[in-house]
């Protein structure tokens, strides 16, 4: 960012240019309507005057700038500051771009300093500690405490104890990642970890593997359907594992050798039925790339003061390059626009949701939590967009047929889509009803309802699929008032937990 510093010889050429424009002192002009600033043409004096009359400032950009400028004292400590700030207000656009810039970078350069300076106050205490209160029960309790807060260097912290501290032995392993202590046995304690941030090379060959296992689990989904064995099951998921079987096609030639009806799907239906497997498979490795993406993003508060403020801002810092920020905002709105999100009729996910996505990614100049909030809907989506596309893909199987897929996959966002509206209403309408049994908990008789909701759908579910279901295809936003809160799910039966509420 060396070439965005303005030097105070640039500073001063502007402050000066914009003085040649006014003939009257900045120190008299009057900082609200410009009165005693000589205009430069009769035009400009009758529109300053009439301004001045209405209370409204008619002074020129270059003139507000130029005594904005000339208001800098050269000598104080954030004199660069000032003069930034007054060319991000008034300046030309490409000034506005640059002063933004530059003071990005200050900031930046102060919060990095800060954030090193905080660090090397723990590694002071640390040292301090080890020196004093090494024999201390709770010595190792209170520097893992600070390692961890800090985001310490385990290999560091190991260098201080070790130099320090005396009757204690630690050590650092999994590539200096990890402070272990060792105990009397030879066994190890962990005391601190500090994962180093994976590389885009090791980010994406994780990425191609998660992929892979994604594409697995969905091809094992159907062995459950047809006639096997324990060990023809677990033959066949070894070689969906070993990657000999990679394909819809190759897998339903492998169960008919077992099970004759595989054999009966025709060509066109594996192709849907491969078509909807893709889509689950990547619905979830984009599910699960947003979960991560917003983990790691709310885990930057951690720096305090260093966190990053805007969306530009955070994805720099996630990613690591601009070049890397950049792609992942564009594999989001493709996602968005093109792909999975965009092929979903009304009702599988929420309307809100699908409208904000739609608005596209959010601007660099966003605040922070708008982009946790568009990562979040775009999370639910593809929540979404994976159980309606594993309802079809399931649908094919069951009955070797597209034949009134559609129908039923109506039925079932349908139905999906009312017993969430059904749920809700329970929860946020019960409070403040008296019609229900005064001898029981309101609360209990929420829990009966909604289960019988639940049920009903998944009956409803049945008659689509010629099978019996459980949890498999009940949408994420249907419990999610419910899951997660202890005081709500104790009322439920354990089956319904176990079945619907367990994460």
């Amino acid at each position: 960012m060396a070439n965005l510093r303005f030097s105070p010889g640039l500073l001063s050429s502007i402050r000066d240019f914009g003085s040649s424009l006014t003939e009257a002192p900045a120190s008299r002009a009057n900082t609200l309507t410009g009165a005693g600033v000589q205009p430069a043409s009769l035009g400009g004096m009758l529109a300053r005057n009439v301004g001045g009359l209405m209370g409204r400032d008619m002074r020129t950009p270059q003139e507000k700038l130029s005594q904005a400028l000339a208001q800098v004292d050269p000598n104080s400590p954030d004199a660069e500051e000032q003069q930034l700030a007054a060319l991000v207000e008034f300046g030309s656009p490409t000034q506005q771009v640059q002063a933004v810039q530059r003071l990005t970078a200050q900031r930046k350069e102060r919060e990095a300093k800060s954030e090193e300076e905080r660090q090397l106050d723990g590694y002071n205490s640390i040292a301090t500690l080890a020196r004093t209160e090494s024999t201390a029960p709770d010595f190792l309790s209170k520097v893992s405490k600070i390692a961890k807060d800090l985001r310490l260097d385990p290999v560091k912290v190991n260098e201080l104890i070790k130099s320090n501290a005396k009757g204690i032995k630690t050590e650092t392993v999994a590539d200096g990642t990890e402070l272990v202590r060792i105990n009397d046995d030879g066994s190890t304690t962990l005391l601190h970890t500090n994962k180093k941030d994976p590389t885009p090379k090791e980010i994406a060959a994780n990425q191609k593997g998660v992929a892979q296992a994604e594409s697995a689990e969905a091809l094992k989904t159907f062995l459950p359907l047809y006639r096997l064995s324990e060990n023809q099951k677990n033959a066949l998921s070894k070689n969906i594992d070993a990657g000999t079987i990679k394909t819809t096609d190759q897998l339903f030639k492998n169960i008919g050798k077992y099970d004759s009806r595989a054999l009966t799907i025709s060509e066109a239906t594996i192709g849907e039925l491969s078509k909807y497997q893709k889509q689950v498979a990547d619905a979830g490795i984009a599910s699960d790339s947003a979960g991560s993406l917003i983990n790691r993003i709310e885990k930057l508060e951690d720096l305090g003061a260093g966190a990053p403020a805007t969306v530009e801002e955070t994805l720099n810092t996630v990613f690591g390059t601009r070049d890397a920020a950049s792609e992942a905002r564009t594999a989001f709105n493709k996602t968005v626009n093109e792909g999975l999100i965009a092929g979903l009729p009304p009702g599988v996910a929420s309307d809100k949701d699908i409208e904000l996505l739609q608005r596209g990614f959010p601007p660099e100049s966003a605040g922070r939590q708008e982009m946790l909030n568009y990562l979040a809907a775009y999370k639910r989506t593809l929540d979404s967009a994976r159980k309606y596309n594993s309802f079809k893909a399931q649908y094919i199987s069951n009955n070797n047929t597209i034949q009134n897929l559609e129908r039923d996959a109506t039925r079932y966002r349908t139905s999906s889509r009312d017993a969430s509206i059904a749920i809700t209403g329970i929860i946020s309408g019960a409070s403040g009803k008296t019609s229900y049994n005064s001898a029981q908990p309101i609360e209990l008789q929420q829990a009966q309802r909604i289960e019988a909701l639940v049920e009903n759908f998944n009956s409803v579910l049945s008659e689509s699929l010629g099978s019996e279901y459980t949890s498999d295809f009940v949408t994420p936003n249907m419990l999610d008032s419910i899951r997660g809160n202890p005081e709500i799910e104790k009322y439920y039966s354990q089956a319904f937990r176990r079945n619907y509420l367990s994460n």
